[in-house]
């Protein structure tokens, strides 16, 4: 008699392969939310005047629900602001960037106020902008090398004066027996 009730079971490891990533995707549903790391940089060095771009990212958060607002002085800025999508990083976490065009100017202080799960509280990360000082010109480098040569040639001047005196100083003291001579 034939058995005409057979089935054939899929193996083991295609039911893992199949059911993977379903179970991947119930464990980070289940994960628990994960505090961004929050950095704030200007895409250049500052230069008072000149447009740049502050750059605030959120890196290493989860869930991928993130507030990321700007201010410039404390006042809420909305113009000249980018921010990217969502980015998934290798550890299932997630980065986000957001971007302000900006023109520094002296006593402007910035700040990245970020609001997420992770974070006991919202979190702000301030930025000033330090535009270091001009550099010199060709117009010091020529008073500096001026003023090394004069006090060069002062030195010398003094030390050839004081040689010239202890040279004349004994011819001094002999003319001064032969004055001495003729008036006797």
């Amino acid at each position: 008699m034939k058995n005409i009730y057979t089935h054939s079971f899929p193996s083991r490891q295609s039911v893992w392969s199949a059911s993977l990533p379903l179970l991947l995707q119930l464990l980070l549903r289940c994960r628990l939310p994960a505090a961004p790391q929050i950095v704030m940089y200007p895409e250049k060095p500052a230069k008072w005047g000149q447009l740049n771009t502050l750059i605030c990212l959120a890196d290493g958060f989860y869930p991928p629900h993130i507030t990321m607002r700007w201010k410039r002085n404390s006042e809420p800025v909305t113009d000249e602001v980018n921010i990217t999508e969502f980015c998934m990083k290798q550890d299932h976490s997630y980065q986000r960037f957001t971007y302000l065009s900006f023109i520094p100017n002296p006593g402007d202080m910035y700040s990245c106020h970020v609001e997420h799960d992770g974070l006991q509280d919202p979190t702000t990360v301030f930025w000033e902008p330090e535009v270091p000082e001009e550099q010199s010109g060709p117009w010091t480098v020529i008073c500096i090398v001026g003023i090394i040569l004069g006090i060069i040639s002062a030195v010398v001047a003094v030390i050839l004066l004081i040689k010239e005196r202890k040279r004349l100083q004994p011819l001094a003291s002999r003319d001064k027996y032969r004055v001495q001579g003729l008036c006797l």
